[in-house]
C-alpha cells in the first residue's frame, strides 16, 4: 500500500484538503472525516486519469 503525505487547512467554510505528493489533487469537505474521503477519492481519480493519459 502507498501512503502519501495530506495536508489539511481548516478554513470556516470547511476543511480544504490537498495531496502534497501528487499536485492537483485536491478537496474539500465539511469537517475532516468527509475531506479526508473525498480527498482519496480524488487521488483515485488522478491516479487513473493519469494512467489513461499514459502518464507514470
Amino acid at each position: 500500500m502507498l501512503t502519501y503525505k495530506a495536508m489539511y487547512k481548516f478554513l470556516d467554510e470547511g476543511v480544504h484538503a490537498e495531496v502534497l505528493d501528487f499536485p492537483g489533487t485536491i478537496s474539500f469537505g465539511n469537517n475532516l472525516q468527509e475531506a479526508r474521503r473525498l480527498l482519496a477519492s480524488a487521488l483515485i481519480d488522478m491516479a487513473e486519469t493519469n494512467i489513461m493519459q499514459g502518464e507514470s
